[in-house]
């Protein structure tokens, strides 16, 4: 993850709302993240595109989107959740060495 930020800072805010807390910000380059920034693979490698049927699916495909996207979601959340906890932990480890 480090190799795609390009800059970060905790900016107090005692100025601005009269607290003791802090702001994080990170900035980052995406464009090795998502997909549609990747280079092609192969030279020439034509870019696909993919046509969904709406009218063509049936019942048993409508619930097996509706399981890929419930497993989407849920995977979202356990992933936002243990970020959550790497980042409380490392703000953790960053007040006891001050």
């Amino acid at each position: 993850m480090k190799r795609f930020i390009l800059d970060s800072n905790i900016e107090g805010m005692e100025m601005i709302t009269d607290s003791d807390h802090g702001i994080v910000w990170i900035q980052l380059d995406s464009s090795g993240i998502l997909e549609k920034n990747k280079q092609r693979s192969r030279k020439g490698q034509k870019e696909t595109r993919r046509l969904y049927l709406y009218h063509k699916a049936t019942e048993e495909n409508w619930n097996e989107y509706s399981q890929e996207v419930e497993k989407v979601i849920r995977n979202a959340a356990k992933r936002k959740k243990k970020n959550r906890y790497k980042a409380e932990k490392e703000l953790e480890l960053g007040n006891d060495e001050e």
